[in-house]
Formats: structure tokens, sequence, C-alpha cells
């Protein structure tokens, strides 16, 4: 599919209002939205922000979880050139702190229903909210006003709103998204209009059949990427829509996959995973989808074999916050070793390549950093008091911090990140690898590793492994690990878990693994 080419997302969601009314944009429940009343909604409740005193540049955050409200909300406020920013619900008093801090919105809009935990957050955040707060459920949040109030409340005229819409430009930012933090506090990343919509328009050309618009999933948190841009604009430019999932489950996604009869599945690889681990897996119809799409983790033998089995198209990629989404991807039936071993090839408008230390791009099965240019990079990462830094270096190269080699089919394969990679006994360690040679075990779900200081080695591996048998056992492993991997690079210690500790955005939480990781130095010695 080739869509249109679109410099904002209003004048995306205006081509389509105009010329396919009655498309369906996002389905929630029992409710669906049509792209033309999606436009008729976004305008009034722009026309009411713009009356609250909601001016380009200004940020308005939404807490809640995945709700249809909060693409309206995205919609209206990218519009007049306001920026969004999601909170969600699980995120602690500490990371809601920083978000606001840096943000400083003009205002929040609470959706959902939420209980004395939530209040209690909303206390302790009393001095950094807005004064402008709006509620669309049963939450009292001391001086908000209800949703549908808010609506009903005086609108600028339209001379004024078509104004501010015109003074939107392809590099105004739309959302703020803060990265996961992994390395200090997490940074606020400034999604920008004409790069987003490149970004998904390049993932449109690669993963959508001509024909009927794809229908796909909503189910990932707001406050990152996921729900916004890999759920919602991520089938908008070709006029698609997204059933909405509020509270993700294995068997909630797979039911609302069969239900609605959705045609594209993209998701993360551990949810992904979960899913084919469900007992409603096999019951599930999924006749209706002419595509899955995957990225974020190794895939691993049993997961994959799951999706083959299916008979249904794959595909991956890669890409992150920085650059909208995707900037390579595996091409549609390609084999199944280059699907599960590779993120594929840059799409042509991408520079993607594998910096050495010195700064040099580096050969074919060369390991080095991936760095990235092209014309989806984001808009900078804003900081506390409104500063904004690029995120690209002086030759324009955006650093992922992710290690890859390209090989000789011009394929991408991932190693890891570069502040994962350790040295042990002076020889290289990949934990990505040592994860697929893990998940390679039958009693094994899925597996981390992480590095620990060693007087003896510099540092070793300890491997954190979700089990799939109680009979798993250390030395079951250790055994698996010999005859896969070199011994140096065989983990010194492995950890047997039930579940895993899990980030607000569905991500395994290395920090908390590593801090458990920790209190085993000089477990060699």
């Amino acid at each position: 599919m080739n869509p249109p080419k679109f410099d904002t997302v209003a004048q995306c969601l205006e081509h389509y209002a105009e010329h396919t009314p009655d498309a369906l944009l996002i389905r929630h429940g029992d409710r669906s939205i049509t792209y033309a009343t999606a436009a008729a909604r976004a305008e009034r409740l722009a026309r009411v922000m713009l009356a609250h005193g909601v001016r380009r540049g200004d940020c308005v955050c939404v807490y809640s979880h995945p709700h249809s409200e909060v693409l309206m909300i995205f919609l209206a406020a990218c519009s007049i050139g306001a920026v969004f920013v999601g909170i969600n619900p699980r995120q602690t008093p500490a990371e809601i702190t920083h978000v606001l801090g840096t943000a400083v919105p003009v205002h929040l809009f609470v959706i959902g229903s939420f209980d004395d935990e939530h209040l209690e957050k909303f206390a302790l955040l009393e001095e950094l909210l807005p004064r402008a707060r709006v509620v669309l459920g049963e939450t009292p949040v001391r001086g908000a006003i209800d949703y549908q109030d808010y609506l009903a409340t005086a609108a600028t005229d339209f001379d004024t709103y078509l104004a501010a819409r015109r003074a939107v430009e392809s590099s105004d930012p739309v959302a703020m998204v803060f990265t996961s933090g992994s390395t200090g506090k997490p940074k606020g990343a400034l999604l920008t209009n004409g790069p987003m919509m490149t970004s998904y328009s390049v993932q449109a050309q690669h993963w959508y059949r001509d024909g009927e618009p794809p229908q796909g999933v909503a189910d990932l948190p707001i406050h990152h990427l996921g729900f916004i841009g890999d759920n919602c604009m991520a089938v908008f430019p070709a006029g698609g829509g997204v059933s909405v999932l509020e509270r993700w489950t294995a068997e909630g996604v797979l039911e609302l996959i069969e239900r609605n009869r959705l045609t594209f599945w993209w998701t993360q690889t551990t949810l992904l995973q979960l899913a084919t681990q469900s007992p409603r897996w096999d019951r599930t119809d999924f006749s209706s989808l002419t595509l899955i799409g995957f990225a974020g983790a190794p895939v691993n033998e049993r997961m994959f074999q799951r999706l083959l089995d299916l008979n249904i198209p794959l595909s991956t990629g890669y890409g992150m916050t920085e650059v909208h989404g995707n900037c390579t991807y595996t091409d549609i039936g390609a084999d199944p070793e280059v699907i599960r071993g590779t993120v594929g090839k840059p799409d042509p408008q991408f520079d993607v390549g594998v910096m050495r230390k010195d700064g040099t791009l580096a050969a074919p099965g060369e390991v080095g950093e991936i760095v990235i240019k092209g014309p989806s990079l984001c808009g900078g990462y804003r900081h506390a008091g409104g500063a904004t830094t690029d995120v690209r270096d002086d030759d324009g190269w955006y650093h992922t911090k992710d290690l890859g080699s390209f090989r000789e089919d011009g394929n991408l394969r991932l190693v890891g990140r570069k502040d994962e990679m350790f040295k042990s006994g002076g020889y290289n360690v990949y934990p990505r690898e040592l994860e697929i040679a893990l998940e390679e075990h039958p009693d094994v779900r899925s597996a981390v590793v992480l590095r620990v200081p060693d007087e003896k080695w510099g540092h070793v591996g300890a491997a954190f492994v979700l089990r799939q048998s109680d009979a798993l056992t250390e030395e079951d492993l250790r055994r698996h690990m010999r005859a896969q991997v070199a011994n140096y690079k065989v983990p010194k210690l492995f950890v047997l878990c039930d579940e895993f500790p899990m980030l607000a955005s569905g991500k395994v939480d290395r920090v908390t693994l590593s801090k458990i990781a920790d209190r085993f130095r000089n477990c060699s010695v």
C-alpha cells in the first residue's frame, strides 16, 4: 500500500474524514467512531481547549489506560499545536513527578475509575498538577470538571480555531514520550508531525496490502510510543482503524482479534509470547489476520513455531521512539530464518549503519553500534525548563546504543545493548546471544542475562530464567549452555523464576533484576 503524503496528523484526519467518512477509526467495546465523527469530535474538543487557554507548544497530560477518548484528545491537541503527554496509571509518584516537572502541562485529563491508591497519587502530586483538570469516569479529583460538562462549555469561534490549525507546521511536536530510563532519568522525546507521518507511511508500504485498510489492536500503554504510535498512528496514514483493549491479558487480545475480525496484529515480543502460551491460543480463529508483526526481544523456537503453524505472514523490524517506529523491515514472505534471526533490511529512506568505536562504518559481519539518519528522527529531547537538545551528532547520526552487524545478504542482526555487553576474561560477551541460547531449552519460557562484577574474570553472566517446568535445575541449564556456547560465555549464576518484574511499558524490568544480580558479586571466586 502506498498512502498519500501527509505533513501533519490533522491533515491525515481531514483527508480520510472527507474521502472515507464512514470508515472505522476506533472501536472500544460497543462504541465505534468513524473518521467523520472523529474529525467533528476532535474539532469540538480543540475549540474548547483553545477557549480554556491551551496554546501552541503547551503540554496536555492524560492519565489513563488505553481508551478511545485518549486518541480523541491526542487528535484535538495536535491539531492546534499542543503536545500530548500520556501517563500510565501504573507509574509511581516519583515517575509521574519527573514527567510533570518536565512537561509542565496546562491541562490534565483523567480517564477511568480509579481506587484510593490513585487518589493518593493525585494528592501527593497536587502542587504539580495543572489547574485545569477534567475527569471522564468516577474518580473524584480535586477541582476537576466532568468531561461531558467540559465539552459543553463555551468553545472558541471557528476562525480562531482555523487560525490555530493553520499555524501548525510539519516540524511541530505532537507528543512527548519519555524513554524507558534504563540509565538515569527518562528523557522526553518530542514526536513531531511530519516525521511521524513519514515513519508510519513507510510502514504501510511494507506491511499493508492494497484494498481494505488495516484494522489493528490498540492495547499498549499510553505513556510510551505504544498506544499513540505503534497502535493508532501505525494504521492512520493508510486510513485504517483499531480496536481498544483497556487492560491487557493474553485471553483478552486473542478474543478481540477473533470477535472484531482484525487484519493486522503488531505487538511486543514479550506480549506475543504470553499470548502463544495461553490456553485460548489453540481455539482462536486467526483467519482474518493478514500479517503479524512483532519486535522488542529475541524470539524463542517454541513461540516462533507456534506462529509458523498459523500460516500467516510474519514480519519484524527495528526501530525506537526516536525514529517514530521502524527503520528496517523483514520482507513479507522472507525465509523463517531471516525473520527469527534478523530485523530485516533498512528502508531506502533511511541510512542505517554499524559504526566502529573510531567513528567509521563497519564492514558486513563486523559488530558495532547501530546508527541512523533519516526523515523520521524525532524533534529532540525536552528537559525541565523547556530547553531542547538534538538527538543527532555533528554528522547527523542518531546513536542507538544498540550493537549489531549487517549480514552479507543485507539483513541487520542485533547483538545486544552497547551498555550491556561485557568482557569476561578478556572476551566480549553479548547477553542477547545467551538469552536466545537459553530459550532453546524446552523447559525455559524466557531468559534475561545480566553482567555481574567479578574479581577473577572482570564480569560474568547472571542468567534469570522463567521456567516452564518445576523440574528444571541450575545444572540442567549449565549443561545445556556448555553445549550451546563457548565456556567463557556460560553464565556463572542461574536464578530460576516463576515470573519477572515488569515495567509499566510491558517490558522486563532489567533495573530491578540488576539490583538482584548485584548481590552475587564475585560468584565465581
